[in-house]
């Protein structure tokens, strides 16, 4: 792919990432090669984020509960305050997330589904993530087709590389109505 400037000039567009420019009569401007975005990560590095939490979201509406848990390092920690307590580790956090499921389908079989939005990444030295989005809980019933919509909340990990795989560190998760 070229892109073409008001000025006649051409300049490739290589790279896994997508590219994008803008072009004004006097200027173009062109990602880095790496694809970074500015005060976030390379596109790479923010697809492979997108694409953990796409799984640990099919892990939670399967209830797969401790490979959700799995997906967190050995000495994880998850605070969902009040609705679960600070937990840590993979144990502890997965019978704090049936417990919490365990509440939630005592009225009868339940679909969740999560949606997320807004994910922002950025880097530390070391090769720490540290990831913010926000969420939504949809809920249908079998004898109810329309969803309710479940509390949002906003999500910040600490993501790290464990065995070539990301790992939540820490999870912060803050109820939207808890967080004025």
């Amino acid at each position: 792919m070229t892109i073409h400037t008001d000025e006649s000039a051409t300049l490739p567009v290589t790279g896994p990432h997508i590219a994008a420019a803008v072009a004004t009569p006097a200027t173009t401007v062109v990602p880095e090669p790496d694809g970074a975005v500015e005060g976030g990560v390379s596109a790479l590095s923010y697809a492979r984020v997108q694409q953990f939490y796409a799984r640990q979201a099919v892990l939670l509406q399967e209830s797969r509960l401790s490979e959700v848990a799995a997906s967190f390092t050995e000495d994880g920690v998850l605070v969902c305050a009040p609705l679960v307590p600070r937990v840590r580790g993979r144990a502890a956090i997965a019978a704090a997330l049936a417990g919490a499921y365990g509440r939630s389908s005592e009225e009868g079989p339940v679909r969740c589904r999560y949606w997320l939005d807004a994910l922002w990444v950025e880097e530390s030295p070391g090769g720490v993530l540290h990831a913010r989005y926000n969420t939504l809980v949809t809920r249908v019933r079998p004898w109810h087709p329309v969803a309710s919509v479940g509390p949002g909340a906003g999500i910040e990990d600490v993501l790290v590389v464990c065995g070539g795989r990301l790992r939540v560190r820490e999870r912060r998760i803050t109820l939207d109505h808890l967080s004025f």
